[in-house]
């Protein structure tokens, strides 16, 4: 959000407060799952959190395919 944005009724919100971290907007059942970073420069108003999954499973991320099925590194064949 630069400066302001509108809500879905077409209402300005303004951004008139302090921001110290993008975590102060992320819900505490989000935090839970994620172990996270700020990365803030406070003096060009960039604000950045880096989130990494504390309970990653693989299955959720590999497409047609699953972990069992998956060869370590330089076993495949060219």
């Amino acid at each position: 959000m630069r400066g302001f944005t509108r809500n879905v009724q077409g209402k300005k919100l303004f951004i008139d407060h302090d921001i110290h971290s993008i975590q102060q907007f992320i819900s505490e059942i989000v935090k839970k799952r994620y172990d996270r970073v700020d990365i803030n420069i406070s003096q060009e108003n960039l604000f950045h959190t880096k989130m990494l999954l504390k309970d990653f499973r693989l299955d959720n991320y590999l497409f047609r395919n699953h972990v069992k099925k998956a060869e370590p590194a330089g076993t495949a064949e060219s």
